[in-house]
């Protein structure tokens, strides 16, 4: 599946996890948002599986600006920082503010 390149992604967009298709995102619990956004981010496979990256999910849905979901970690390159965003993006339908703090390793 060829995806147009105006549609913002490089390759194929990331598709919607099965938790995130029986239930809305912002209807699930805390713990439970961030367990299948942390699975989805690790079953997609631009997502490397090797030690050099390590990523975290965490829900803050009532910080003001500093509120909503922040990546935390680490990636391999750019390319994983950026599908991992894309990722939260499109589970989340793009309704929540989405904080990357991920880092890039430096191996």
């Amino acid at each position: 599946m060829h995806t147009p390149l105006n549609s913002g992604y490089e390759t194929a967009p990331p598709g919607i996890f099965a938790a995130f298709s029986a239930t809305r995102w912002d209807e699930m619990e805390k713990k439970d948002l961030e367990k299948y956004l942390q699975q989805a981010i690790i079953d997609d496979p631009q997502v490397s599986r090797d030690s050099s990256s390590n990523i975290s999910i965490d829900f803050r849905p009532d910080e003001g600006n500093g509120g909503g979901i922040h990546l935390i970690g680490k990636v391999k390159d750019q390319a994983e920082l950026q599908r991992a965003g894309e990722i939260v993006k499109v589970n989340t339908r793009d309704e929540v503010q989405i904080h990357n703090e991920l880092k890039v390793s430096e191996n």
